[in-house]
């Protein structure tokens, strides 16, 4: 039996309210993961100072940067760059960001320098290198994504960084806890975390994780071909590069000795240093830099 007219009509005016039921749907859930911002990536400073969705998700949440913010300074290292270098103490001319990021592997900053090249266009580059970066065992960590220089890829990253099921997440996450003082420190604007004073339990924790990780390590020195490649990428796209070693505490110059990697790391030290002379960059070590 044939549709009614009237019958195909009422079918189509179902279907539209029911799409534009779905599209104000979405759009109020996009301006409510807006407003609370749980990556930091469109607030000038964090809602609350518990950004939990940052620290779980850091590499998903430093890559929305590169994709979003006008940055002409890029500090890119490991945690000790996230927690060490706070751009606000830079002049503002130089629109600095900290895309540090936890435990960051040389084959990761690789691919976070195609990207940051491609959609950033940096000025400058400051890169932060520590020795674990170099672990031949453990070249990524977790939430690690090699297509994020990409563009197809970074415009779905950014949707579901506004409309996706782990954004609506961490949207309440974020939201519920911004009132909690957290003991690990707070999160800046700029990519930065002002970190807490220690206490003995956690240090003693971070030491014992740390020896671990030194004693499973392979120093694999053809894993520099990355930074090598790094800086060939960022220079391509028209950005100066400067290299540093991060400072090591001198109990960390401890354990490095106790799981007998020492020769390891002053190997490390000079394939770095041959590295940055090979490739015309400047070098700073603050690996002596002890405290």
């Amino acid at each position: 039996m044939p549709i009614s007219k009237s019958a195909a009509n009422s079918a189509r005016r179902a279907a539209l309210t029911l799409l534009l039921t779905a599209v104000a749907a979405l759009s109020c859930v996009a301006a409510w993961v807006l407003y609370v911002d749980p990556y930091s990536v469109w607030r000038t400073e964090p809602i609350s100072s518990d950004m939990g969705a940052l620290d779980r998700k850091m590499r998903f949440a430093k890559t929305l940067q590169i994709y979003v913010r006008p940055i002409k300074t890029a500090f890119v290292g490991s945690s000790t760059m996230y927690r060490g270098i706070n751009p606000g103490q830079l002049p503002p001319s130089l629109v600095a960001y900290n895309l540090g990021v936890s435990s960051l592997r040389a084959t990761e900053l690789l691919t976070f320098m195609r990207a940051l090249a491609r959609f950033g266009h940096p000025e400058d580059v400051v890169i932060s290198l520590d020795y674990f970066m170099f672990d031949g065992n453990r070249q990524t960590e977790a939430g690690f994504d090699a297509a994020i220089d990409q563009p197809l890829h970074a415009v779905e990253l950014l949707l579901y960084s506004l409309v996706g099921k782990d954004a609506v997440a961490d949207t309440f996450m974020v939201w519920k806890g911004r009132h909690t003082v957290t003991e690990d420190g707070v999160w800046m604007g700029n990519g930065y975390k002002k970190t807490s004073d220690r206490p003995a339990k956690e240090v003693n924790r971070i030491r014992l994780n740390t020896r671990k990780e030194y004693a499973m390590m392979r120093y694999d020195a053809g894993l520099l071909t990355k930074i090598a490649e790094a800086i060939s990428v960022l220079r391509a796209g028209g950005a100066r590069v400067h290299l540093f070693l991060s400072p090591v505490h001198a109990d960390f110059y401890q354990l490095i000795g106790e799981v007998g990697q020492d020769a390891d790391y002053r190997c490390f030290k000079a394939d770095v240093a041959a590295l940055a002379q090979k490739s015309a960059v400047n070098l700073r070590d603050f690996s002596d830099f002890q405290t």
